[in-house]
């Protein structure tokens, strides 16, 4: 097998993309795969919209996922540099060398010309392509433009042919280029445009696999007559299927977060997301969901990739993040609940620290992600808690009845001296023998009114942790509730 080289060229015009971090991953891992390299390249041509801020987002989030890359921005290399703004010469000395052999010509059609010739097109029912008129100038016509001052843009001259290729992932591809016309490779401003640059950096770095979305599916075959007119070795493809929502329908902020910024600030561990990606759209061919990044780096199979798209479905990504977040340490759970938990709180001291100890392994089970944290126990901080008297009271249960359950609570509470989990049990259940109530119902209304909620972790270990003072009080609350008159 050749030397594999294989990138991502992300356009810094947005946050970086949950599709384009699995379109990353499935680059990094083939390099990983087979001793080759991973190299990211900048793509940003695109001046009105390219900014430092979705670079620096970009970059960030590909080494938050532990993608790190062999060659690229701040590393040395020696294909670079990794910018495309830093390569323009590069393009410009291409662009001559294919005027030179006539592969390219300049073209001074103006914008207005330009739209009368679509226009004529569309009203005569033909598809809009660029009809070439500029492709056989005579020198006296480009003189006399010249003179005129008109600027010029630089075509390639596209082959009347079907292009075929074998995709790794969908199989043989035909296309019948000459539906595309001669395609601009420079700007009047010398700026290359997408699909040259494309070839121009795919070959000048050395690149042996073309990983991408499907959505440049179309681009593939006017790259690779680029590569033929030049007499470059063509690299091979490989069309990532899109992600689609549960409802087949394409991601979009509209129905959800779709940046990689916006899980990392929910919470989800890059373990995680690193699994569940891999997953979108790739099979291992066995029944196991868990995979280490260094587990993948050994399995993944471009070839096994499925060529119908992926569905992006959040309860698995939960799933995920709470099988990653439980083989956490305590330690380090906490650490990472940190910032989530601070904010709410406005402090941390030990005294924090101590309580959140003994908070975590009551509700880690039910932790999704570590945004969630606060509202799995804040009801531990709280000073009181608030509910609808219509939630606490069981519907078969007048109000003396509850006043006099509660009362009964209170006593028998009061009176364990060592206030841990196994006491208050034995007492909770003697309660119930005591009270006549069926143990669904009073331990209901203990809940509900120490947490304020009806789903809480385990009801004994967060009595003991409430600590017997809180918990008296909470029921106290409750029992001036009951006594109020409705």
């Amino acid at each position: 097998m050749t030397d594999i080289r294989v990138r991502m060229a992300p356009s810094p015009t947005g946050l970086f993309h949950i599709g384009s971090a699995r379109t990353t991953l499935f680059n990094y891992l083939y390099a990983k795969r087979y001793g080759g390299k991973f190299i990211l390249r900048i793509e940003d041509t695109d001046q009105a919209r390219s900014t430092r801020e979705f670079e620096q987002d970009i970059i960030a989030g590909i080494q938050w996922l532990g993608l790190d890359f062999d060659e690229g921005p701040g590393k040395s290399g020696e294909f670079g540099p990794y910018y495309q703004m830093q390569r323009l010469d590069l393009y410009q000395q291409t662009a001559q060398e294919m005027l030179d052999k006539k592969l390219a010509y300049r073209c001074y059609c103006t914008a207005a010309e330009l739209e009368a010739e679509r226009e004529q097109q569309r009203q005569n029912k033909q598809p809009p392509k660029y009809s070439g008129k500029c492709r056989h100038l005579s020198a006296a016509q480009i003189a006399d433009y010249e003179a005129d001052g008109r600027s010029s843009v630089v075509r390639f001259s596209m082959p009347e042919k079907v292009v075929a290729f074998v995709d790794l992932i969908k199989g043989e591809i035909k296309v019948d280029i000459g539906l595309s016309g001669d395609l601009v490779i420079l700007k009047t401003d010398g700026v290359a445009t997408y699909n040259f640059a494309n070839v121009v950096d795919d070959h000048l770095m050395r690149i042996s696999h073309v990983i991408r979305g499907e959505d440049h599916i179309s681009n593939t075959p006017k790259q690779i007559v680029m590569y033929e007119a030049m007499g470059w070795e063509i690299p091979q493809f490989a069309h990532i299927p899109l992600i689609l929502n549960q409802d087949r329908s394409k991601m979009s902020k509209r129905s959800g977060p779709t940046s990689v910024t916006s899980y990392r600030e929910e919470g989800f561990l890059p373990e995680a997301l690193v699994n569940f990606l891999s997953l979108l759209g790739w099979s291992p061919g066995t029944d196991r969901e868990m995979f280490s990044l260094a587990d993948l780096e050994q399995a993944f199979d471009v070839t096994k990739v499925q060529s119908s798209p992926a569905v992006f479905n959040m309860d698995k990504l939960l799933w995920f993040n709470g099988q990653y977040l439980r083989l956490l340490p305590q330690a380090d759970l906490i650490s990472r609940c940190r910032p989530y938990l601070e904010p709410q709180l406005g402090y941390w001291n030990e005294a924090v620290e101590g309580a959140i100890v003994q908070i975590m392994p009551l509700i880690f089970e039910r932790l999704t992600k570590l945004q969630d944290v606060w509202s799995l126990c804040d009801f531990f901080f709280a000073d009181s808690v608030a509910y609808d008297l219509g939630l606490i009271q069981p519907g078969n249960k007048t109000s003396m009845e509850c006043q006099q359950a509660i009362e009964l609570l209170i006593k028998e509470l009061l009176n364990i001296q060592h206030w841990q989990t196994p006491e208050i049990e034995t007492v909770m259940r003697a309660a119930v023998e005591t009270s006549g109530w069926k143990i669904g119902e009073l331990f209901m209304l203990t809940r509900i009114a120490v947490t304020g909620r009806k789903n809480s972790p385990p009801l004994f270990e967060t009595m003991a942790v409430l600590g017997q003072s809180k918990v008296i009080t909470r029921l106290q609350v409750a029992l001036n509730k009951f006594s109020q008159p409705s």
